[in-house]
């Protein structure tokens, strides 16, 4: 991942990605053509019915009551404390995800070891880190509640988990990135490689640390609300009462929460990240130093464990060592018979087929989402008004988690892997249509402009001068969100009955812990042969 990761960290909006070579689209071309007809083999697209027609009056319903939400005292105090916990885990999860991250990055970057020792620490970190980033939050949120039974600290740990394997591999990554001069410089004047580090080194790439440690905010705040849905308190566990008693209008109250509190935080997110100097010398968009953002942010943690009544003791308690020794008895060997195996093998391809038709749905989701919500010149009233209408849908798709649209596309689809495609495809294409919202708006503009000084509509201006140019981005970002997706099938599968996630649902309601076991790696085998292909096409798409 370290191509995309090093466009991450450095923060979307400034990404730079080449041209793919004529090598590179052609490997992309062929395996895309041929992962899409898998997946529209093993969906059943065409083999089965799957509109079920009498699902449309039920989602009317669901989508009406959008406009009428409840809003009373009651329910203004319960979605108010369900939004506080919701946001106090996502704090305290990238607050502990960022710290660990920032340790762990720090000392393992190649520029604390000579070369041959930098090559086996990578290696090393890539082998810890990969398997631990492959089990999706929610899987790590089920272990976990075995291990410390109903504890708010199932979530937080859940989200900080995979969250500090992330960022340790993002910010190794940024301080291998940065100049060695002044490295080297104090090095060749007696300093010691920590001193030097310390002083040459964490200076410069704080500032894309501090950018990548908001944008992991966000994604946490989604991923908060995912932990919602599976028990674990906050506005997701409240959508999904609401959801189950088919109480639609406290059901978008929850959602509107959400929403406002996704536009918040993308707000100020994209605010920390876009502080630059433009070409005249002036900051473009004012925003808080970093050291009053990394202060308050800190603030926020402490106030966050405060208002969960975080007991860190019970990590240690006597009830925990009893229920992981019980855990070990019980879940190991993992489950490796030849029936269970074919099993593995069948839930892995239609998995797959989830992930690669997802992707296909987010894809087209954002490239119209991406071009509708950039704000860029020469636009009329209409068109920025259009573009803010596209923007708040995006918002939408987003703000809603993947497993709320897999229950709404149950509904509209017969179960099975095709509605699960659908509503991962829906939620990524929110996420996408950002990211490459914001890509777009970020592009030379002096194409465009052309265009629009010799007659050109507004749109016809985007296709032909934006478009090209952002071809290589929108290829990127769209693998990334592949390896993304691939993990996400997990939530959407229980609640759509389809691929390895419904299996683990079926294993954990009957308590076959061996079967869970073989199913959970065989997910974090498939994450990593999708992170492979993945960043092997994107190295492509540099040369």
């Amino acid at each position: 991942m370290t191509d995309l990761v090093a466009l991450e960290a450095v923060a979307i909006r400034r990404s730079r990605v080449r041209s793919p070579s004529t090598l590179g689209r052609a490997a992309i071309a062929i395996l895309g053509a041929g992962l899409v007809g898998f997946a529209v083999w093993d969906l059943r697209i065409g083999r089965q019915a799957l509109i079920n027609g009498r699902g449309f009056n039920e989602l009317g319903r669901f989508f009406a009551a959008a406009v009428h939400p409840r809003i009373d005292r009651a329910m203004a105090h319960l979605v108010g404390s369900a939004t506080v916990t919701t946001l106090s885990y996502a704090v305290l999860g990238t607050v502990l995800s960022a710290t660990v991250g920032f340790v762990v990055g720090a000392f393992v970057t190649p520029a604390r070891f000579d070369r041959q020792t930098a090559g086996r620490v990578a290696r090393t970190v890539s082998a810890i880190t990969i398997p631990v980033r492959g089990v999706h939050e929610v899987l790590w949120a089920l272990i976990l509640l075995n291990l410390l039974g109903i504890n708010p600290l199932v979530a937080v740990l859940a989200i900080a988990i995979p969250f500090s394997a992330v960022s340790a591999k993002v910010f190794s990554e940024l301080f291998a990135a940065q100049p060695r001069a002044p490295f080297d410089a104090l090095r060749a004047l007696g300093a010691g490689r920590n001193s030097a580090f310390f002083y040459a080194v964490i200076p410069n790439a704080a500032r894309d640390c501090i950018s990548y440690a908001f944008y992991r905010f966000e994604c946490a705040i989604r991923s908060a609300a995912v932990l919602g849905v599976v028990g674990a308190g906050g506005l997701g566990y409240e959508l999904l009462l609401s959801f189950q008693s088919a109480n639609y209008h406290e059901m978008w109250t929850c959602i509107w929460a959400l929403v406002a509190m996704s536009a918040v935080v993308d707000s100020t997110s994209t605010r920390v990240r876009s502080r630059r100097t433009s070409t005249d010398g002036r900051t473009r968009r004012r925003a808080p130093s970093h050291t009053t953002l990394v202060a308050g942010f800190l603030l926020f943690g402490v106030l966050a464990a405060v208002a969960l009544k975080i007991d860190v003791s019970s990590l240690w308690s006597s009830r925990t060592r009893r229920e992981f020794s019980l855990l070990i008895d019980t879940w190991l060997p993992p489950d490796f018979s030849t029936s269970h195996v074919r099993t593995l093998v069948t839930l892995a391809r239609e998995t797959v087929a989830i992930s690669v038709g997802s992707l296909v749905v987010s894809v087209a989701i954002a490239a119209a989402g991406s071009l509708g919500s950039a704000r860029l010149d020469g636009q009329g009233r209409a068109r920025r008004t259009g573009g803010w209408v596209v923007r708040s849908l995006l918002l939408l798709a987003r703000s809603i988690p993947a497993a709320v649209w897999a229950y709404l596309a149950v509904i509209a689809f017969f179960s099975g892997p095709f509605p699960a495609a659908v509503a991962l495809g829906i939620y990524n294409g929110g996420v996408l249509g950002r990211m490459l919202g914001e890509v777009i708006e970020n592009l030379d503009r002096r194409p465009r402009a052309a265009l629009l000084a010799g007659g050109a509509s507004s749109f016809t201006a985007s296709i032909y001068g934006s478009l090209p140019l952002a071809a290589p981005s929108y290829l990127t970002y769209s693998l990334y969100r592949w390896e993304v997706a691939m993990r996400e099938t997990v939530v959407v599968g229980i609640a759509a009955s389809g691929g390895l996630g419904y299996a683990m649902k079926q294993q954990l309601a009957s308590f076959a812990w061996p079967k869970f076991v073989s199913t959970i790696l065989a997910m974090i085998l498939l994450t990593l042969a999708v992170d492979l292909i993945s960043a092997r096409l994107r190295r492509g798409l540099a040369r």
